[in-house]
């Protein structure tokens, strides 16, 4: 049941990030009370005690926690948006650091496939990598933190990551997952 939540949470933050370039904070505490409606649905296991419903919410908010501070250094530098963080968090509440890193892992191996792609049809690798090379320069010769791009990107291309992570879980599910 938790991960035909996690696809419809997931799937409506794919198209609000594709559409608007947001995931609303509504859809992510939309996508976090699935999750405890979905344990309580279940219930504890056999032998689990009458503690372990409470227990299984708990270990979602610190999976989800951890999630968000690994990540928060990507959103300080304007790497990464804090929506693409939170539906992070999300999916490693939902399904365990094991599961959760490794389809976050397929998500942002398929962003980075597809950037790939992008850079070199566009013929912009080799600026991209001369913009990163800067910019780390830049950040340890000045000791400030700026945007990685300024708003919008110097060619203009906003880069949706959600949907990729989307495609992650998808591809998850293919392999490993099963029934939903």
């Amino acid at each position: 049941m938790e991960k035909f939540f996690l696809l419809s949470f997931l799937t409506g933050s794919a198209l609000c990030d594709f559409r608007k370039g947001r995931v609303p904070n509504v859809l992510i505490l939309f996508g976090t009370a699935a999750f405890g409606i979905a344990g309580f649905i279940r219930g504890p296991s056999p032998g689990d005690g009458s503690g372990a419903v409470f227990t299984v919410i708990a270990l979602f908010f610190i999976r989800t926690f951890f999630t968000v501070i690994i990540f928060f250094p990507l959103f300080l530098f304007r790497m990464m948006g804090a929506g693409d963080i939170k539906v992070m968090a999300v999916i490693a509440g939902y399904m365990g650091m094991d599961r959760g890193v490794e389809i976050i892992f397929y998500g942002l191996a398929a962003a980075a496939v597809w950037s790939l792609f992008y850079m070199l049809k566009q013929h912009i690798l080799a600026e991209r990598i001369k913009y990163f090379l800067n910019y780390i320069k830049h950040l340890f010769q000045s000791e400030q933190i700026l945007p990685y791009y300024p708003p919008g990107g110097p060619d203009g291309m906003k880069f949706r990551l959600v949907p990729f992570l989307w495609g992650g879980f998808c591809l998850w599910l293919a392999i490993y997952g099963g029934a939903l």
